[in-house]
């Protein structure tokens, strides 16, 4: 993920747009993590599960945009690459879910993806996980599946509900 020049957005149109504006941005100065630009997508690098972490910074994306569907009280996970040992676990109300993942070296488990849609259907939401590849990475929202049809109508793009990355 990196900085785009103005040309270069005009010239990708909507992908690059909203790759942009769904980049985690840091203050160059102290390299500190700062408020996302849009709390509406979320660009992913599905080669990003490294180490402890890393799981629990896809929940806690996902939660923000979720839009407040889905509340939890604690988000914890343990991924250790050379042990092939991956789990996230959530709280809620007194509940303790773990989610045992898959690993393949640093690629994302898709399962997780899958899960949070479960935790989004029970909390009772009309929203829904949506993806557009990029390659090795992709655009992320979550929406009611009336508006994700008409971000793809809009844009030319097609976000997908089905999240087999």
């Amino acid at each position: 993920m990196g900085s785009y020049a103005r040309a270069d957005i005009e010239k990708g149109g909507f992908e690059i747009l909203l790759a942009v504006m769904g980049d985690e941005q840091f203050d160059p100065k102290t390299f500190a993590v700062l408020e996302p630009l849009t709390d509406d997508v979320w660009h992913f690098d599905t080669e990003a599960i490294e180490d402890h972490g890393a799981y629990v910074r896809i929940v806690e994306c996902c939660r923000r945009l979720a839009g407040g569907d889905l509340k939890f009280d604690d988000v914890r996970d343990y991924v250790d690459v050379e042990e092939e040992t991956a789990w996230v676990e959530v709280s809620h109300d007194g509940r303790t879910e773990r989610v045992d993942l898959k690993v393949k070296n640093d690629w994302v488990d898709a399962n997780i993806f899958a899960k949070l849609q479960d935790w989004l259907e029970q909390s009772g939401s009309r929203r829904c996980f949506a993806a557009q590849g990029l390659g090795q990475d992709l655009l992320l929202i979550c929406k009611p599946p009336d508006q994700v049809k008409a971000i793809n109508r809009a844009t030319g793009l097609r976000f997908k509900a089905d999240l087999n990355i």
